[in-house]
């Protein structure tokens, strides 16, 4: 598996036509797995390219994230709409809309509610979108209210 020399993190093994994805390649390919997942979240984005081809993609790509970032088996994902099983490992899940409160990085609290469901961030970090705030948020500095 392609490892980071100094972070230690690692990524799974990737190969397209024949060449094996470096480190950086690997963990761009997840990244953009799991931010084209969450675009799919968007009722506009999916009524741009059809619901039924939406779900069909977020379905697919579930289960391609799921092997990426699950070294042995775990309880299955699946797509938009659809449940799934609960993983020990996984923090608690959130329906969106759910009021929270983040802790800012100057310490300041911020009320908000939920646009997401949690994610585990580059194997690592477990995340979540908030309204109110670009980009996602670590689920240790969220809480809910």
């Amino acid at each position: 598996m392609p490892t980071d020399r100094n972070s230690g993190w690692v990524e799974p093994d990737i190969v397209i036509n024949g060449r094996a994805l470096t480190f950086a390649e690997c963990m761009s390919v997840r990244v953009a797995i799991g931010s084209f997942r969450l675009s799919l979240q968007d009722r506009e984005i999916c009524a741009g390219i059809g619901t039924v081809l939406a779900c069909n993609y977020d379905h697919h790509l579930a289960s391609v994230e799921r092997t990426m970032l699950s070294p042995e088996p775990r309880d299955e994902v699946v797509g938009l709409g659809e449940r799934r099983r609960k993983n020990p490992h996984e923090p608690q899940q959130w329906p969106i809309g759910t009021p929270v409160t983040v802790q800012r990085g100057n310490g300041d609290l911020f009320e908000t509610k939920t646009r997401s469901q949690p994610w585990l961030l580059s194997g690592h970090t477990w995340v979540i979108l908030v309204q109110g705030i670009s980009g996602c948020y670590a689920l240790d500095r969220v809480t809910e209210r």
